[in-house]
């Protein structure tokens, strides 16, 4: 594979869905004795600002979204479109669970809300909506659903001076909407929950005398859930910020931050560095779904390497 922004794995890691520019395709991937994955091209596809990728594996298809909330699924196999939607709103990545309505068409409904809390349910098979769930009067971001099928959102709100914004992990239904706080956040810059809903990872940035702004760092933290305990803490000097690209491994074993030019894997009971790779600038590494290799791009080229070779 050559340059690449952003990969998404599908098919439990036999397959990458990876997006460039307004390009789309996907890759089949076959491994070697050392552990090394390589890909072979299966389809392309055009969607201009493509930046999420989710997989209805029912329905044989992943639903790509782009930066104003618009829709397109295409077929797993060829490519082929099957439906899209007009712009939502900007958010981060949907989810897909089983049909809690009892009116679609495969079993599945995608799950979508934006950055402002407009929340849509989505057929996989047709596109079409799934009931009008309500909307909520806070920020939502990072949905994402746990092993135990708990869905997980990273809330946010203001206070009346518009200035200061509160934020909590919380736990989502869907039937009905509503959402409960778990842990609380401290006005965090980014967050993301494991993959069994037992731990938080957060970043904020920190200015230790405001008036002068500065002397800033920005802190990383592991909270448990529920309970919000500290379980491990580092800082970072300005010119290491690197809560772009945050994410978790899918075993909860490894983080990853993006710092410039350089990635950076971290253990998650010490966020100890065990892995530093070159990466491209606006480029956004991803864990291969069994959490030992990782996608990353240099600039021109793109490999999945084990973590260990990293």
């Amino acid at each position: 594979m050559k340059r690449v922004d952003r990969a998404f794995f599908i098919e439990g890691g036999a397959a990458v869905v990876t997006l460039v520019s307004n390009r789309i395709e996907a890759h089949d991937l076959t491994g070697d004795a050392a552990g090394t994955l390589t890909a072979s091209l299966r389809w392309q596809a055009k969607m201009t600002h493509a930046i999420h990728v989710v997989e209805a594996p029912d329905t044989g298809v992943v639903i790509c979204t782009d930066t104003s909330g618009r829709h397109m699924a295409l077929e797993a196999r060829t490519g082929a479109e099957r439906w899209r939607t007009t712009r939502s709103g900007e958010g981060h990545a949907g989810i897909v669970v089983p049909d809690l309505t009892g009116t679609g068409t495969g079993g599945e409904m995608f799950v979508y809300v934006t950055w402002t809390g407009a929340m849509q349910w989505l057929d996989p098979v047709t596109g079409a909506a799934m009931g009008k769930p309500e909307g909520f009067e806070f920020g939502i971001r990072h949905l994402r659903q746990d092993t135990e099928g708990r869905m997980w959102v990273i809330r946010s709100d203001r206070y009346q001076d518009g200035q200061k914004a509160t934020r909590a992990l919380a736990r989502l239904t869907l039937a009905p909407p509503d959402l409960t706080d778990v842990v609380r956040l401290d006005d965090d810059d980014a967050a993301c929950v494991t993959q069994d809903g037992g731990r938080v990872l957060t970043a904020g940035l920190q200015v230790p005398d405001p008036a002068v702004g500065e002397g800033r760092f920005e802190r990383w933290r592991v909270l448990a859930v529920p309970g919000g305990e500290t379980l491990a803490s580092r800082d970072f000097a300005p010119e290491q910020f690197g809560r772009f690209g945050m994410q978790l491994s899918p075993d909860g074993r490894h983080a990853l931050g993006v710092i410039g030019t350089r990635a950076l894997v971290l253990d998650m009971e010490t966020l100890a560095t065990v892995a530093e790779l070159a990466c491209g600038v606006g480029r956004v590494p991803a864990f291969h779904p069994g959490g030992r290799h990782l996608l990353v791009c240099d600039g021109t080229c793109t490999r999945i390497v084990p973590i260990a070779a990293a």
